[in-house]
């Protein structure tokens, strides 16, 4: 299907660039609540059934009815900036949905051999602190963005994107930084080649960090690498210094939970969560991720399997904390469903050789996630 451009109210849904505007910012919105959006837009006011909506968030994957109706809310909220805004989506119960309100097509961009305005459709000022960037790069890079270690092959398929926008913009940063994360994350939760993409994700970030030593994702992201390499007095120093830079940015925040988690201070580590969920109410599946890490290794069990089981979480490794959250729970039925899940996308998991590779500072931390996933199943 041809992309299009949908206007509604303060949004813009550019379908080919797979990205929702709002008063000409993009949002921060999960992939199934964009795919559930455009779905309903691209019907232009028909009724769309439940199960079109499911084969549209949910290509090709066997999930409950319930998981619709989860998203829906969720992107109901997120449309309704405020308490006297549209409600965008009417419920047809038992049947579907339907988008309702004003809804315009704006002007597609020019399609490849047509004439094109000049500096504005194939540069934006706003992407990068160096000035210009080619628009094409940067929605390799936010898509690549989006995929980051949801699982391997997302994960691989991220690489190619971000590879794709490094080749059009050799100096975009944040580029190289997610790359860096792409590769050092392979290494370590996939163990893929792993010492090949462990020193091909410190070498992109150390390029992000030479390229824009101001740019806080860039520290953040060497930060990354060098908790997974067991250097967390580095990391600690390249997150300090992302700080500096920028103190309320929430990613950085969000990352702040694992090394303080790995520092053997997990009440600290749901501290920096919380303050970053509550500067990014919508945020990548990580940061969840990374509450659940910190919630487990405070011994809080059940709201560790509470923040594990959000959608946006998707099956990302972080499947295998929710269960040993639910083994330390005594909730073994769940425990090995949810350990048999996570092994569909992670055949080779055992959790000493896991165990092996993770820098805890303190080894009582390191043995209290191998005991909760042996509870639940997973292969010693």
């Amino acid at each position: 299907m041809a992309a299009e451009r949908f206007a509604f109210g303060p949004f813009l849904l550019d379908t080919g660039r797979e990205t929702l505007f709002e008063h000409g910012v993009p949002v921060s919105i999960g992939s199934r609540a964009l795919a559930l959006l455009r779905a309903l837009v691209e019907a232009r006011g028909q009724i769309v059934s439940k199960s079109a909506l499911m084969d549209a968030a949910w290509p090709n994957v066997c999930v409950e009815e319930s998981n619709l109706t989860v998203q829906i809310a969720e992107l109901r909220r997120r449309l309704r900036g405020s308490t006297d805004s549209e409600d965008w989506i009417a419920t047809f119960p038992r049947v579907g949905y339907r988008f309702v309100g004003p809804l315009s097509i704006a002007e597609p961009a020019a399609p490849p051999g047509h004439a094109q305005p000049p500096a504005r459709l194939l540069f934006t000022e706003a992407s990068t602190r160096r000035g210009a960037m080619n628009i094409e790069a940067y929605d390799f890079f936010v898509r690549g963005r989006v995929l980051l270690m949801h699982s391997p092959s997302g994960n691989s398929l991220a690489r190619t994107l971000l590879l794709k926008a490094i080749g059009l913009e050799p100096a975009f940063a944040e580029a190289h930084a997610c790359l860096a994360i792409s590769y050092c994350g392979a290494a370590v939760n996939y163990r893929e080649a792993v010492d090949a993409n462990q020193a091909l994700g410190l070498a992109c970030a150390q390029m992000a960090v030479s390229i824009d030593p101001d740019d806080p994702i860039a520290h953040r992201a060497l930060a990354y690498v060098r908790t997974k390499q067991g250097h967390l007095d580095e990391a600690e120093t390249e997150l300090q210094m992302a700080l500096r830079i920028n103190p309320t940015h929430p990613d950085i925040l969000a990352y702040m939970t694992e090394l303080r988690v790995l520092q053997g201070q997990p009440e600290d580590a749901i501290g920096w969560a919380d303050k970053a969920l509550h500067l990014n109410p919508y945020p990548p599946g990580w940061y969840y991720w990374d509450l659940g890490f910190a919630y487990y290794a405070a011994g809080r069990y059940a709201e560790a399997a509470n923040v594990l089981r959000k959608e946006e979480v998707g099956r990302l490794p972080a499947k295998r904390i929710l269960a040993a959250s639910l083994a330390q729970l005594g909730r073994l039925d769940e425990a090995r469903e949810e350990a048999r899940r996570f092994r569909e996308i992670n055949p080779g998991f055992q959790a000493c050789e896991w165990a092996a590779t993770q820098p805890f500072k303190r080894n009582e931390d390191r043995e209290h996630f191998v005991d909760g996933y042996i509870k639940a199943g997973l292969p010693r």
